[in-house]
């Protein structure tokens, strides 16, 4: 519903600094010239998938000495990490949060514990909810199913919890 575009907008009518990427190699690209100007607080719309991604760069050693503060907004489809941060709804948070800016009031900060999951022969993953991956999966999944064909179990209200129980079965025989 045009939502970043809007965001995008307001923030630069209050003078703020604005980057848009819409792939990962923009966001890696955007989060490296952050870093480069030591940005003291990254404000973001962006969904759970973003959020890992923005935490894994974060994590790497030559970000080592780089914490910046993030305000998370509600921007893609579960939005499990920025609802549990404050960032819900995202339009009204980002209202709340430049009127602070604009009275001189300090955004309310807490510490944000993230994961780190290792698995040999795997790199190590970093993240805020690891379940908000798996289900990122799973929806995947699910419109692939429905993409691939027209009947009953692509179309029907059955189609997502047989591509489910089809993925469960697979892990289950491993």
């Amino acid at each position: 519903n045009g939502l970043a575009g809007r965001v995008a907008d307001l923030a630069r009518s209050h003078g703020l600094h604005v980057e848009l990427a819409s792939d990962l190699i923009e966001f890696h690209a955007v989060l490296d010239k952050l870093r480069a100007l030591r940005a003291e607080q990254i404000w973001v719309l962006a969904g759970d998938g973003t959020l890992h991604a923005m935490a894994q760069h974060l994590a790497r050693p030559d970000n080592a000495g780089w914490s910046p503060a993030l305000l998370l907004l509600a921007g893609g489809r579960a939005n499990v990490v920025p609802r549990d941060c404050g960032g819900y709804p995202p339009w009204e948070r980002f209202r709340a949060a430049l009127q602070a800016l604009q009275e001189g009031r300090p955004l309310l900060e807490e510490s944000l514990v993230t994961l780190r999951v290792e698995q040999e022969g795997s790199e190590p993953q970093h993240g805020f909810l690891m379940v908000g991956a798996v289900l990122y999966d799973g929806v995947r999944l699910c419109r692939e199913h429905r993409a691939r064909g027209a009947g009953w179990l692509h179309r029907s209200w059955f189609a997502d919890p047989w591509c489910l129980l089809k993925m469960m079965v697979q892990v289950w025989v491993g």
